[in-house]
């Protein structure tokens, strides 16, 4: 099971999608990196979501997927982008706002806000890495 900042993450894009369309270019700010990071869960565009993942969490992900194969005794071999996908929960939520509540020229801290039947609220950090933000999760530990 994965923790609530990735659970809040899938579950927001299902609603996203409503209201954000394609945004080319859109990492080039931490609310275009989310929008972006939304818009491509909800399409199932699992390629394109992980590409948006800061390199720390890739990192996790690749970690996870390597112990997940020593488990399996290689009968399955995991990628780093199927660890990501793997038991995420998909509520849907409705968006009602992304906010910016800090940012300088290396890291961004954004607020999720879902307007759903109980209003939930998560905060985020983005990395700026090769002048693009990309998303910094926090995995659960194995």
């Amino acid at each position: 099971a994965h923790g609530p900042e990735v659970r809040l993450l899938v579950a927001l894009a299902l609603a996203a999608t409503c209201l954000w369309g394609g945004c080319g270019r859109g990492d080039s700010t931490p609310e275009g990196a989310i929008k972006a990071f939304m818009t491509a869960v909800a399409s199932i565009d699992s390629d394109k979501a992980y590409a948006l993942l800061a390199s720390a969490t890739r990192k996790e992900l690749t970690t996870l997927a390597a112990q997940a194969n020593r488990h399996t005794g290689g009968r399955q071999q995991l990628k780093p982008v199927d660890m990501f996908l793997l038991g995420l929960v998909q509520v849907r939520h409705d968006v009602s706002e992304v906010e910016v509540i800090s940012l300088d020229e290396k890291e961004a801290r954004v607020r999720l806000t879902s307007d759903d039947k109980e209003p939930v609220s998560e905060e985020l950090t983005l990395k700026k890495e090769d002048g693009a933000w990309r998303i910094l999760l926090k995995l659960p530990r194995p």
